[in-house]
């Protein structure tokens, strides 16, 4: 999964970063390293950190970078267990929802913003589809008209929770981040973490960004 587009990550999914044990290290380099049968893990320059995440009871969140790799934004991403399963991100849900099936998830109201972010991070289609919530977390081109950025940062809200249906599914209101446009979307997020997207309205079109 790379994330190649101008973002500033810490902000979009902000989560607290702990470098991981040498066992662990040792286990990810035999198990994964060549990544893709192309980006070789260095012992010198990789970068493993781990993250808990607080709707999981028994998976941490594992990120991975190489400062050899090219380019630089190049992370790579893996949910794991105490056992050591690792289950890679790799830009679509199906990850997600299996690992959710192995170990139901606890949502709550405090939580399902997160688990909503962390669901859109990990998601890709035909490019990054990103939560924002500051319009400071973009880095936007040189070329943008005014009248565009005008739209974008009085469009640019943090999520809003709108309440529960059924006493099982969240519903909230996020700007969408995805291709060169930003949306103010409507999403369900049920009990299982099933997301859905009810409308998509279009607020501004982004001209010059360019998602390697």
């Amino acid at each position: 999964m790379k994330h190649g587009i101008k973002i500033k990550h810490d902000k979009l999914f902000p989560v607290k970063w702990a470098v991981v044990e040498a066992d662990l290290k040792s286990y990810i380099f035999d198990s994964i390293s060549p990544v893709d049968g192309e980006f070789q893990l260095n012992v010198e320059t990789a970068d493993i950190r781990s993250s808990t995440l607080p709707w999981y009871s028994s998976f941490n969140l594992l990120r991975i970078r190489d400062s050899s790799w090219s380019p630089d934004s190049f992370h790579i991403y893996y949910l794991y267990n105490q056992s050591w399963d690792l289950y890679r991100l790799d830009g679509e849900a199906p990850p997600i929802h299996f690992v959710n099936e192995l170990s139901p998830i606890s949502l709550s109201v405090e939580t399902v913003t997160e688990y909503l972010k962390f669901f859109c991070f990990f998601l890709q289609v035909d490019g990054p589809f990103l939560i924002v919530e500051d319009f400071d977390e973009l880095i936007l081109p040189d070329c943008i008209s005014m009248d565009v950025l005008s739209k974008l940062k009085a469009s640019v809200r943090e999520v809003k929770y709108k309440g529960k249906i059924d006493n099982d599914c969240y519903l909230l209101n996020a700007t969408v981040y995805y291709s060169n446009e930003l949306s103010q979307a409507e999403f369900s997020v049920d009990s299982n973490g099933h997301v859905d997207i009810t409308s998509v309205p279009l607020t501004a079109q982004i001209g010059g960004l360019i998602h390697p």
